[in-house]
């Protein structure tokens, strides 16, 4: 799983990056707005992915989960 979560996180960032130079070269507007909520969508996904890269590792070393802010 953690393996699989580190590579999903690593995908996740490099989309967010090829969104960022599509949105720049974006010749209308509707597709520029449609990059900014899918770039905006990976790196929520990104941060959920490393909440729970923390988690596996807070369970693997005997931790008590921390709660989300």
């Amino acid at each position: 799983a953690r393996q699989a979560l580190m590579r999903l996180g690593t995908l996740l960032g490099e989309t967010g990056i090829a969104l960022v130079g599509i949105a720049c070269a974006a010749d209308d507007e509707a597709t520029y707005w449609q990059c900014v909520e899918a770039i905006d969508a990976a790196d929520e996904s990104r941060d959920r992915v490393l909440e729970m890269l923390r988690k596996l590792t807070d369970r693997d070393a005997g931790l008590p989960e921390r709660e989300a802010g």
